[in-house]
């Protein structure tokens, strides 16, 4: 299979530190206090948020289809952390296996009958009762978050067609405010980053 991340491994985390190191810092807040130990991170890339999440006592597993991204989350990570490589929309877990499943900037991407079934298997693997974490754009409801929003639109367009494509159906379905209603699970709240432009969506399942 081409590994499309295998030119981007290397370079991925000093590229997008600055950007991501509050969503990731506000996720890990936010296990931490809602006590969850048994941590799914879908779409785990190099494992930044995984390290983070063990180093606050969760049990922590990673999950990503690219072989580079895993490889150099491995190299990174210390020896309790687990990875895993599997495709979102088809995981090798048993029901109700995690008390959380966090995926960030890893849902739009992708066409939007790919986004149900990962979000279904996210809920499938979580306890119930547990939470489900999505952070992703959402849709632009001020001024400033529509700035925000057409702001994104270079780097998905860079990221490639099908990528784009992504992109833009997903806020068109109404974005991450709307992406969890797919599965029935209960909004609990939503925290925005960046003017409003992305959020991280709390839910609980059922």
């Amino acid at each position: 299979m081409l590994d499309h991340y295998t030119l981007l491994a290397p370079v991925y985390d000093l590229a997008t530190a600055r950007v991501l190191s509050p969503l990731r810092e506000t996720v890990g807040r936010l296990v931490a206090e809602k006590g969850f130990v048994r941590v799914l991170d879908v779409g785990c890339g190099t494992g930044v948020q995984c390290v983070m999440l063990h180093a606050l006592g969760c049990r922590t597993t990673g999950l990503d289809a690219s072989p580079a991204m895993l490889a150099r989350a491995r190299r990174q990570s210390p020896a309790g952390v687990a990875y895993v490589r599997s495709d979102a929309s088809g995981m090798p877990f048993a029901d109700t296996a995690f008390d959380a499943a966090i995926i960030s900037l890893a849902l739009h991407e992708n066409k939007p009958a790919v986004r149900t079934a990962i979000l279904k298997e996210m809920r499938r693997v979580v306890r119930p009762g547990g939470g489900l974490l999505l952070v992703d754009y959402l849709r632009p409801e001020t001024p400033v978050a529509r700035l925000g929003s057409l702001a994104a639109h270079l780097p998905e367009r860079i990221a490639g067609k099908a990528h784009y494509q992504g992109f833009i159906s997903f806020l068109e379905a109404g974005g991450a405010q709307t992406a969890l209603s797919e599965i029935d699970a209960r909004v609990v709240q939503t925290i925005p980053f960046f003017f409003g432009a992305v959020g991280l969506v709390e839910a609980r399942t059922a």
